[in-house]
């Protein structure tokens, strides 16, 4: 799979689809049957150090000191948490 043009830092599956994060401020859903992009996800100043996934919500932190939540189908974030004073390195979803 081909298609951020900054180094991958994160990545992680859902079933249907597979995400990453990427030093080029993106997140990038992919379709693992054919390998194709199928959704640029965009809205970080900075690099997405760590996405997690459950269904078709995505979370993603970003070395902007911010959290974002959003939908796999959608462009656009559903929901941003500003407040962290430094990096965000590592969400989770609890399962």
């Amino acid at each position: 799979m081909e298609g951020h043009t900054g180094r991958v830092f994160s990545v992680c599956e859902s079933g249907k689809n597979i995400v990453s994060g990427s030093r080029d401020k993106t997140i990038k859903v992919w379709d693992p049957s054919t390998g194709e992009c199928v959704n640029t996800l965009e809205g970080h100043s900075s690099t997405v150090s760590s996405v997690d996934v459950n269904g078709t919500i995505i979370c993603s932190g970003s070395l902007d000191g911010t959290v974002r939540v959003w939908d796999a189908a959608a462009t656009a974030t559903e929901s941003k948490a500003v407040g962290h004073s430094r990096n965000v390195a590592w969400v989770r979803f609890n399962r």
